[in-house]
């Protein structure tokens, strides 16, 4: 995935590496063709600015959202949701900071400069903190001058003028509605969700965080956490709270969210979405890819469904799967019709045509069974091997190519019947037919001249 910056007015492409969700932001980690990083900086899902890299501080808001951010791989369609802007135009700092404040009040304002510490002057945000502090505590307004306080210890830990001002008597109340989380919520929702995403081990803190991203109409960084939380184990709660929001999203994105969940945290309640979605999709290549890599065994009915898609599949998947994709069927007959074994089968079969011999293909059929039966298509196979080198069997050859969909096989046989009776005019019909199949309508021409000429003079 890629994206556009405008630096200086000059417009860079860079890819999409990863989107780190932590705390109040998102940081989007991109990279250019010199190997250069750029970081993309979101207030909740709001573009705020974009800054180069050449190193990042320990310590630094970016620092901690790489490390314990809550990590989204660049393809995810979560990613997506937040990059939905045409360019990112990366601003000097002090170009920010006036148009931080043309929208967001003081406390927001010095809150989303703190993270952009890594890009600025040392000591430089924990300066405008301490001014934004002391412009509230002169104007009397105690609590939120005590909420910048906790910005800049959340920012610093070790921060002694934050640490010293905490502990003052003026703010002896505050410090008491702080400990707790019921009363800090409504208080200090900024301080609220960073102790929260402090403790995403602890199974009560993340059911309160994923209630204040509820209530606070912040649907995307909810299916954030609920995706996090499933990865490490399933949890009903989330999946139904991951469910309703990908309810309201294009099926790419379900199948997406599920493919990744199934790979990093299997549970039969996913798996069981996960096929439904693939299986009632136009996605061909990837339920294909599902059924051949997964330990899953389709119903009567989704195997009716596998087989529309394996018909429908890109044929290069189905190659790529020449060797996977035999011990997958054999399993299979076991468990499902006869007739269902060679429907699956037959698309394999005039896949692997195009690139494996034909001893190859009777080999792998062979492979794939479990006692000594055959295949209406095995048998055709078998009568292609009799006829090959047959030269008064080349229109029969030609169709046994045209019934496994092998038309480039058809095409020559049907010439090559041509060559040795030059007044075939069903030999010629079946090229010019196939010729316009493939699109090479300059060719057809050539033969329907030719069949013209041979029915005017024989």
């Amino acid at each position: 995935m890629q994206c556009t910056l405008t630096i200086n007015k000059k417009s860079k492409q860079v890819d999409v590496l990863k989107m780190y969700m932590y705390k109040q932001s998102k940081v989007i980690e991109t990279i250019d063709k010199n190997n250069r990083y750029f970081y993309l900086v979101f207030y909740h899902n709001q573009y705020i600015n974009g800054a180069k890299a050449t190193k990042i501080k320990l310590g630094s808001h970016i620092h901690r959202a790489l490390t314990h951010g809550i990590t989204t791989e660049s393809n995810h369609p979560f990613v997506k949701e937040v990059l939905n802007r045409d360019t990112y135009p990366c601003i000097k700092f002090n170009q920010l900071y006036t148009k931080l404040q043309q929208h967001y009040p003081p406390k927001e304002t010095a809150l989303i400069l703190s993270f952009f510490d890594s890009f600025t002057s040392p000591d430089a945000i924990q300066k405008l903190l301490k001014k934004t502090f002391y412009s509230y505590r002169r104007n009397g307004k105690l609590r939120k001058a005590f909420q910048v306080l906790n910005i800049l210890n959340q920012m610093d830990p070790a921060d002694t003028f934050a640490l010293d001002m905490i502990g003052k008597m003026e703010f002896q109340n505050e410090r008491t509605i702080y400990q707790s989380l019921d009363s800090l919520e409504q208080r200090d929702p900024i301080h609220f969700e960073s102790v929260c995403f402090n403790q995403l081990e602890n199974p009560e803190i993340l059911t309160k965080l994923i209630g204040f991203y509820d209530n606070n109409n912040r649907a995307l960084d909810a299916a954030i956490l609920r995706t996090f939380i499933l990865k490490k184990q399933f949890n009903q709660s989330a999946w139904d709270g991951l469910l309703a929001y990908l309810a309201k999203h294009d099926t790419e994105t379900q199948i997406y969210s599920f493919l990744e969940l199934n790979q990093t945290s299997p549970h039969p309640t996913i798996k069981k979405e996960l096929v439904s979605k693939l299986l009632g999709s136009s996605y061909h290549n990837e339920a294909v890819a599902f059924f051949i890599e997964h330990e899953y065994i389709p119903t009567t009915n989704e195997t009716t469904q596998l087989i529309d898609h394996l018909n429908k599949v890109d044929s290069q998947k189905l190659i790529h799967y020449f060797h996977q994709s035999k011990k997958k069927i054999k399993q299979l007959h076991h468990l499902i019709p006869k007739k269902q074994i060679e429907q699956i089968i037959v698309p394999f079969v005039k896949a692997f045509l195009s690139t494996y011999s034909l001893g190859e293909v009777q080999e792998w059929i062979v492979k794939t069974k479990i006692e000594d039966e055959q295949y209406l298509i095995e048998k055709n196979l078998n009568n292609i091997a009799l006829l090959e080198n047959d030269p008064d069997q080349q229109y029969k050859l030609g169709e046994l190519y045209l019934s496994l969909g092998q038309l480039d096989k058809a095409i020559e046989c049907f010439k090559w019947e041509i060559e040795l009776d030059p007044n075939n005019l069903k030999s010629m019909k079946a090229v010019i037919d196939l010729l316009k199949q493939s699109g090479d309508f300059s060719e057809a021409k050539n033969y329907e001249d030719l069949l013209i000429q041979t029915q005017k003079y024989g």
